[in-house]
């Protein structure tokens, strides 16, 4: 496997969205993905970013999850985020009062 230089990230990131695509609706029917996308996964070796760099581990993985709760939007709210190529973010914080457990301040 080639070096993980900005570009061959994305392409293995494209690679692993495509097996995923082509299985989206059997993998919603069965309620999970199949070996097929979890070997995709493993032979790309974005997984290890972690066992290298915190960092890098956390900004292959969880970054990402905005842009995903972008695309459970309706057609309208994806197209109008983005319509733009910018960095997105969001916060989220409690709908209501969260009881203490004894183990925070």
């Amino acid at each position: 496997m080639s070096a993980l230089t900005h570009e061959e990230a994305i392409k293995r990131a494209e690679y692993i969205g495509q097996v995923a695509e082509a299985e989206l609706f059997e993998t919603d029917r069965r309620g999970g993905y199949s070996s097929k996308l979890k070997d995709a996964i493993h032979e790309t070796r974005l997984p290890r970013l972690s066992r290298h760099s915190v960092s890098g581990g956390w900004a292959a993985f969880f970054m990402p999850v905005h842009e995903t709760w972008v695309a459970l939007l309706p057609p309208q709210g994806r197209k109008e985020i983005f319509s733009e190529d910018k960095f997105v973010a969001d916060a989220f914080f409690p709908h209501r009062d969260v009881p203490l457990r004894g183990c925070g301040a």
